[in-house]
């Protein structure tokens, strides 16, 4: 199932996913050609979430 097989995941189709999140679509383009896909979200260790927030370019909220 293509849904449930994310290291097999494209660039193009990590994308297509998160623009099916809520907050996310807005950023999803923002992966285009940057080497990210399913593997590197499954398999690396060090591919959190603050670096997948990095990848997709999201500001950082300061508080003041």
């Amino acid at each position: 199932n293509e849904n449930r097989d994310v290291i097999v995941w494209s660039n193009d189709r990590v994308i297509q996913w998160l623009t099916t999140i809520q907050g996310l679509k807005e950023y999803a383009n923002n992966l285009a050609e940057s080497g990210v896909h399913g593997g590197l979200i499954a398999l690396d260790e060090t591919f959190d979430h603050n670096a997948l927030a990095l990848a997709l370019q999201i500001p950082s909220q300061q508080t003041m």
